[in-house]
């Protein structure tokens, strides 16, 4: 079986060369996001998405934007050449997760994919029954 790390690094190629304690940091704080009984075997999956989401979001914000980075949602909508300015379209896709485009997991693949583990989840009952 594989570990987390080495999943992540098979799935998120871009943070390879993100020290390790960094990315075992970031698998630990998904961990306390995710129940592995509710999870059952999509739990490593969903484990190493949410945290290559948020990978992707802190490289983001070290590269001081927003946008772009690895892992990015949706395809470049402009590009300009005098003072570089690159603008990237939000994703409209949607699924039983709902809209990507209206979630914060839709600003990145790797949020998207999470959304998509989550989706396949089994829903507990809201019904209470009684003898």
């Amino acid at each position: 079986m594989s570990t987390n790390i080495q999943v992540l690094d098979l799935l998120a190629p871009e943070f390879s060369a993100v020290d390790t304690t960094i990315k075992t940091d970031f698998i630990t704080q998904a961990a306390a996001q995710l129940s592995p009984v509710v999870w059952g075997s999509k739990y490593q999956m969903g484990l190493v998405r949410l945290a290559a989401h948020w990978l992707t979001l802190r490289a983001r914000a070290l590269a001081g934007s927003g946008g772009g980075g690895g892992g990015s949602a949706g395809p470049v909508k402009r590009e300009k050449a005098g003072d570089l300015e690159i603008e990237y379209a939000s994703s409209a896709s949607s699924t039983a997760a709902g809209s990507y485009s209206t979630s914060p997991y839709g600003t990145t693949s790797h949020g998207m994919e999470y959304l998509v583990l989550r989706a396949e989840l089994p829903r507990a009952s809201a019904y209470v029954v009684t003898g």
